[in-house]
């Protein structure tokens, strides 16, 4: 099942081109983030937006971790973890709602994780 959620991100990254400036601004808000990470909760969920919400999950954590060369998630921190604190990050803060999804992330993995070496 995750492997097919995954997938489908991947579906959804490689039609981004197709997209307008505006509605590829749109996927990458915090808002939208917060609506596909909720999918998989739900009784008849979206799997190509839960899609887009783990793929980009894990590529975001991929990504940091390789550009800050040493600097891992905390260790025994999984996806579905960090998809949790994320929108609950978001629940307390709805005013972040229209920020890029990518800063909020990294704000709920600090709040999260105080003692995080990584800031």
């Amino acid at each position: 099942m995750l492997v097919n959620i995954v997938l489908s991100g991947i579906l959804i990254v490689q039609t981004l081109p197709l997209l307008t400036d505006t509605e590829q601004k749109e996927l990458s808000r915090a808002r939208q983030l917060v609506a596909d990470c909720r999918q998989p909760d739900r009784p008849r969920p979206d799997w190509i937006a839960a899609g887009h919400c783990l793929g980009y999950l894990e590529g975001y954590i991929e990504g940091y971790e390789t550009a800050t060369l040493a600097c891992p998630v905390p260790p025994g921190v999984n996806i579905e973890q960090i998809r949790q604190i994320f929108f609950r990050y978001m629940d307390r803060h709805p005013e972040h709602l229209h920020e890029p999804a990518r800063f909020m992330l990294l704000a709920a993995l600090f709040e999260a994780y105080p003692d995080w070496t990584c800031r």
